[in-house]
C-alpha cells in the first residue's frame, strides 16, 4: 500500500488524468441522458398538442349537438323533402354550416365550413368571420366571442398568433339526412389543432339521432275556461265557397274552405277543405313545411279534406245582431249598437289610424280622436281605411271597406309562430257587409301593398278594382301584397289578382300570413268567430304527461276509444278524434280507432332530442389543407 501511494505521489499527472476521464465519462452520461431527455420531451409536447385537439374536437362535437336540438321543430323526424333544394333544410343546415337558405343552393350550404378557434390565455372562444385560410389554416379573420366580450381581429390581436402555442383552430360542418323509412340523421364532423403545430390536426365525426316520439299516442284534456267556450277563425285564409290560389301564392298558416281548395302555390300549413284538395292545374301546388306533393305517404298530415263546414252566419250578427237595420243601443249586440256615438258614422267615412308619439289615435271624416275605449267603429255606408294602428279595434261596414293606404300595426304582426308575443299586441278588425275593395287610386301608388287587418266580409270578398289595367306578371318588379293577420272572405272569386295567362290585374306575388297574436292573444273586440275553433284560454288542450296523470294514463292504457263525429264540437284532427270516458271525464286523441296503449313516460320530452348514436375518429380533416 505504502509503495503504491508512493507512486501516485511521485506521478501526479496520472491522477490528475485519471480524475479528467472520470469527470469526462460523467459529462458523456449526462449529455447522452440529455440527448435522450430532450426528443423525449419534445413528443411528449407533442402527444400533449395531439390529444388536446382531441379533447376539443370531441367537445365541439356535444356543442354541434346542441345547437341541433335547440333548432326545434323545423327537426321532426316526420319532416322530410320531395326536392333537393328545399328551403327548410337549406334553413336547418345554414344556420351551423353558414350561408344563405335564400340564394345558396343546399350543395352549397351542405359543402360549407364553420371554423372556430380557443384562445388558451384567456379561456375563450371565438367565430371565425371572413377568415382567410392557408393550406386550411387560418392566417387573419374577425373573431366573434361565443358569450360576452369585444371582437377582434388576428394577426393585430396576436402577431404571433401562428408560432406561439396559444391558438386552437377548430372546423365544423353538419349535414342533415333524411328517410321516409326511419328517423332523421345528423352528420356532426369537427377538426381540431393547434395553430402553431397544423401536423397535428385531429378529426372526429359522428351521427346523432333520436328514439321513436310517437310509440305511444298522446292523451288529452279539454279545457274549458271561465268565460265559456268562444270561437275565432284561427285561419290565414277561409273561405264560404271554394278557394283557388296561384302558383306563385305563399300562405303562412292553416287555410280553410267550405267547398274545394285548389293549391296552386305553396301552403306552409295545414289545409281543411269541406270537399277536395287538389294541387293547382299545372302540379304546381305543395304543402307543408317541405313542399310536399299530394302523393307524399304523409300528405295527411297536412290536407284535410271533407272537413266540418264553417258557420258564416256570424259575421251579420257580429256586425247587426239581431236587427240588421236600426241602431238599437238597448237590447241588441252587434257592433252597430254597441259602439258609442262619437265613433258611429250614419254614411260614408275615410277612417285613418296614426301613432303620433306612441299614442294611439284614429281620424274620423277629417277628426282627430282618441282611440275608441271599446275598441268598435261603425260605418253606416262605405269606409277608406288607412294607417298605422296602434291599439285593439275593429271597424264595422254595412258596405264596402276600401283600402285607401298601406294599414300597419305600431307593432308588427306575429307572422312566426315561434316569436314571442307582445304584452298587448295590435289588432284591427276589417268587418264589411259587404267586400274589402282595393280602389284603383291605391293600385296605381301602391305596387307593393300591406295590410294587417282580421278581415270578414259578409256577403263578398277581397277584390281588385276591375278599372285597374293589365300587365305582364312575368315583368320586374313585380305588383307585391302582403296580407297579415285572418281573411274570412264569403266569395272567394273576388281577389286581389284577376286575368288568365301571363296577362295580370292585380298583384300576381300575394303573401298570406297568419297573425299568430290572434290565435294565442285572441282577436280584435267583438270580431266575428266561424265556429271553427276556440280562442287558446277560451279552450285549449292539456296533454297528459307529467306524474300527476300517470293514474289516469294507466286507466287509458289497453282500452279501444270511441270515434268523434266531425260535427261534435270537440272535434279536432290534431288532437280529438277518439274519445274514452274514465271516471266520468272524457280525454281525447287523434290516434286509431284500434286498441291504443298509454303509459307516463318522465322522458318523453327527451326523446324528442338528438343523442350522437355512433362516433369514429378518422383521418381526412374537414377543411381540407
Amino acid at each position: 500500500m505504502n509503495t503504491t501511494r508512493r507512486v501516485m505521489k511521485h506521478r501526479p499527472g496520472v491522477a490528475m488524468l485519471i480524475v479528467l476521464m472520470i469527470g469526462l465519462l460523467a459529462f458523456v452520461a449526462v449529455t447522452g441522458l440529455l440527448g435522450y431527455l430532450v426528443p423525449r420531451q419534445r413528443s411528449v409536447s407533442g402527444e400533449a398538442i395531439s390529444d388536446r385537439s382531441l379533447a376539443l374536437a370531441d367537445g365541439f362535437i356535444d356543442q354541434l349537438l346542441a345547437n341541433v336540438n335547440a333548432q326545434g321543430e323545423l327537426t321532426k323526424s316526420a319532416v322530410g323533402s320531395d326536392t333537393a333544394e328545399d328551403v327548410v333544410i337549406r334553413s336547418l343546415l345554414a344556420n351551423l354550416n353558414g350561408g344563405n337558405p335564400s340564394t345558396d343552393t343546399l350543395a352549397t350550404i351542405r359543402a360549407n365550413v364553420r371554423t372556430y378557434v380557443l384562445d388558451t390565455s384567456m379561456s375563450t372562444y371565438y367565430r371565425v368571420d371572413g377568415g382567410v385560410f392557408t393550406k386550411g389554416i387560418l392566417t387573419s379573420g374577425t373573431l366573434t366571442p361565443l358569450g360576452n366580450g369585444s371582437v377582434v381581429t388576428l394577426p393585430s390581436f396576436d402577431s404571433s398568433f401562428a408560432t406561439d402555442n396559444r391558438w386552437y383552430q377548430m372546423d365544423t360542418n353538419c349535414d342533415y339526412d333524411y328517410s321516409e323509412d326511419k328517423n332523421d340523421i345528423w352528420g356532426l364532423r369537427v377538426t381540431a389543432f393547434n395553430i402553431s403545430k397544423p401536423e397535428l390536426r385531429r378529426t372526429v365525426q359522428a351521427d346523432a339521432g333520436r328514439g321513436e316520439i310517437t310509440a305511444e299516442p298522446n292523451w288529452y284534456r279539454r279545457v274549458v275556461g271561465p268565460n265559456g267556450e268562444k270561437s275565432f277563425c284561427e285561419y290565414a285564409g277561409i273561405y264560404n265557397n271554394s278557394a283557388s290560389y296561384g302558383q306563385y301564392e305563399v300562405i303562412n298558416g292553416p287555410i280553410r274552405s267550405n267547398g274545394t281548395i285548389n293549391m296552386g302555390g305553396w301552403a306552409l300549413d295545414r289545409v281543411y277543405a269541406f270537399g277536395s284538395v287538389t294541387d293547382g292545374s299545372g302540379d304546381t301546388g305543395r304543402f307543408g313545411p317541405l313542399k310536399w306533393k299530394l302523393s307524399n305517404s304523409q300528405i295527411g298530415k297536412y290536407v284535410f279534406p271533407g272537413y266540418p263546414a264553417a258557420v258564416w252566419a256570424n259575421g251579420a250578427l257580429a256586425l247587426w245582431g239581431t236587427k240588421p237595420f236600426t241602431r238599437d243601443v238597448v237590447g241588441d249586440t252587434g257592433i252597430q249598437d254597441k259602439c258609442s256615438a262619437a265613433y258611429y258614422v250614419n254614411g260614408d267615412a275615410t277612417v285613418v289610424f296614426s301613432n303620433p308619439g306612441g299614442v294611439g289615435k284614429v281620424t274620423i271624416n277629417g277628426v282627430l280622436m282618441n282611440m275608441p275605449p271599446d275598441g268598435l267603429i261603425y260605418v253606416e255606408g262605405n269606409a277608406w281605411v288607412g294607417g298605422t294602428v296602434h291599439g285593439r279595434v275593429t271597424l264595422g261596414c254595412r258596405g264596402t271597406i276600401n283600402i285607401a293606404d298601406d294599414v300597419v300595426y305600431s307593432i308588427p304582426p306575429r307572422v312566426n309562430s315561434g316569436d314571442s308575443m307582445p304584452a298587448l299586441p295590435d289588432a284591427l278588425g276589417l268587418v264589411a257587409g259587404q267586400q274589402v275593395f282595393i280602389p284603383k287610386s291605391t293600385y296605381d301608388t301602391h305596387h307593393t301593398l300591406t295590410v294587417d287587418a282580421a278581415i270578414f266580409s259578409v256577403t263578398g270578398g277581397r277584390q281588385i278594382d276591375p278599372s285597374v289595367g293589365t300587365h305582364n306578371e312575368n315583368t320586374t318588379p313585380h305588383y307585391e301584397a302582403f296580407w297579415n293577420g285572418s281573411e274570412a272572405l264569403n266569395d272567394a272569386s273576388k281577389t286581389p289578382l284577376t286575368g288568365s295567362g301571363s296577362s295580370t290585374r292585380g298583384y300576381e306575388l300575394q303573401h298570406t300570413n297568419l297573425d299568430w297574436n290572434l290565435k294565442d292573444y285572441g282577436a280584435p273586440p267583438m270580431f266575428p268567430g266561424t265556429g271553427t275553433s276556440a280562442i287558446p284560454g277560451e279552450v285549449s288542450w292539456v296533454l297528459l304527461k307529467t306524474p300527476g296523470d300517470s293514474a289516469i294514463l294507466t286507466q287509458l292504457n289497453g282500452v279501444t276509444p270511441i270515434a268523434l263525429g266531425t260535427s261534435d264540437p270537440a272535434y279536432d284532427p290534431a288532437f280529438a278524434k277518439y274519445y274514452y270516458v274514465v271516471s266520468g271525464t272524457t280525454y281525447y286523441t287523434a290516434g286509431s280507432s284500434g286498441t291504443m296503449y298509454a303509459k307516463y313516460s318522465p322522458d318523453q320530452t327527451a326523446l324528442s332530442r338528438y343523442r350522437v348514436s355512433w362516433k369514429e375518429q378518422i383521418a381526412t380533416p374537414v377543411r381540407q389543407p
